[in-house]
C-alpha cells in the first residue's frame, strides 16, 4: 500500500513538475514570439521610414529643380511728335527668365497701366487719378499671352499712350504665376514712376 501511495504521490509530482515546464516553455515561447514581433515591426517601421524620407527627398529635389526665376524692368520714355496732337510716351516691358520652366503670362488676367499721381499726404500716402489700360497692340495682332522661355535674353515688349497732363505718373505692370511648391500663386510686378516733361524736355519722335 506504500508503494501504490508513494508512485501515487510520484505521478502528482511529476505531473505538476510537467505542468509547470509546459507553462515554462508557452511563456517563454510567448516572449520569444513578442520579442521577434517587436523586432520585426521596428525593422518595417524603419524600412517605411527611410522610403518615405528618400521619397520625400526626391520631391522636395524635383520642386526645387523646377523654378521660374523672373527679372522683369520698366522704362519709359516721353515723345512728342508734330504730327500728333498731344504728349505721348513709350513704355517698354523687358522679362527674363532665368530658371528652368517655361513662362507663360495670360495678359488677360494681367494688370498693366499708368496711372497719374494726385498728392501724397504727410503719412507717405497716394492718391492717384483713374488708370489708362496699356494693351500690347501691334498692327497684325493683340499680344494675348507671353511665353517667356528659360534662358538669358530678354524679351522686350512696347506700347504707347497718350497724356495730356504734366505730373508725376506711375506704370506698373503685375501678373500672378501658380507655384505648386507652396500651394498658391506668386505675385510677379514691375514698376516705376517717372515725370511728365515739359514741351522742351521731351524727346522728338523720330
Amino acid at each position: 500500500m506504500k508503494i501504490i501511495k508513494d508512485y501515487d504521490h510520484f505521478s502528482k509530482l511529476a505531473s505538476g513538475i510537467q505542468s509547470i515546464v509546459t507553462t515554462l516553455g508557452l511563456i517563454l515561447c510567448g516572449i520569444w514570439a513578442l520579442i521577434r514581433y517587436d523586432a520585426l515591426s521596428e525593422r518595417d517601421i524603419a524600412t517605411a521610414q527611410r522610403k518615405k524620407y528618400f521619397a520625400d527627398a526626391k520631391e522636395a529635389e524635383r520642386i526645387a529643380s523646377v523654378k521660374k526665376v523672373i527679372y522683369m524692368d520698366l522704362n519709359v520714355k516721353e515723345l512728342k511728335s508734330k504730327v500728333y496732337h498731344g504728349r505721348w510716351v513709350l513704355v517698354e516691358l523687358s522679362v527674363k527668365n532665368t530658371g528652368n520652366e517655361n513662362l507663360k503670362i495670360d495678359l488677360n488676367k494681367s494688370k498693366f497701366y499708368v496711372t497719374k499721381v494726385d498728392t501724397i499726404d504727410r503719412s507717405g500716402i497716394i492718391k492717384y487719378n483713374r488708370r489708362f489700360d496699356l494693351k500690347l497692340d501691334y498692327i497684325d495682332k493683340t499680344l494675348k499671352w507671353l511665353l517667356i522661355r528659360p534662358g538669358t535674353e530678354v524679351d522686350r515688349y512696347r506700347t504707347i499712350q497718350k497724356l495730356n497732363d504734366l505730373g508725376l505718373y506711375l506704370v506698373r505692370f503685375t501678373f500672378e504665376d501658380p507655384d505648386t511648391s507652396i500651394g498658391k500663386s506668386r505675385e510677379f510686378s514691375a514698376e516705376t514712376f517717372f515725370p511728365k516733361l515739359s514741351d522742351n524736355q521731351t524727346q522728338q519722335a523720330k
